[in-house]
């Protein structure tokens, strides 16, 4: 299903209960027709503008959890040793090197394994970025 019509039909019950709930307000004339218009529109409005948030979780393909992650690349958003955050397609995962390896702030690691739902990285150098680059980039 695309994701657009996933994102649609998820929204449409609070839009409804929203509709509902300001039909009533106007019949009992707890506030105008015009006004019950624009809470509306802003909602629809809101519903429109968070779609590129939800997007991601819509879009099929992935398997949650941290076996999909393995053998992913990201960015250390701390350093990582024992412990660190790194950010993975937009998604932060708490992290540990592999061999107690130091790996500074904003490197590229790989995931190589997890335990629980804590990553356990290593650090990716330069020249194997650059290989894996031409490697999905083949001039």
């Amino acid at each position: 299903m695309a994701t657009v019509l996933r994102y649609v039909l998820l929204q449409i019950p609070g839009a409804a209960l929203l509709g509902i709930m300001l039909y009533l307000a106007v019949q009992w004339e707890w506030m105008s027709g015009r006004l019950a218009l624009w809470v509306m529109a802003i909602w629809l409005v809101k519903d429109a503008l968070l779609f590129p948030v939800y997007r991601p979780a819509l879009e099929g393909g992935q398997s949650p959890g941290p076996e999909s992650m393995i053998g992913r690349t990201g960015i250390s958003l701390t350093s990582v040793q024992d412990k660190g955050l790194i950010q993975i397609h937009g998604e932060r995962w708490r992290a540990r090197s592999r061999n107690g390896e130091f790996i500074p702030r904003a490197d590229t690691v790989r995931v190589v394994a997890h335990e629980r739902l804590l990553l356990i990285v290593e650090r990716v150098r330069a020249d194997e970025e650059k290989d894996e680059g031409d490697a999905k980039n083949p001039d």
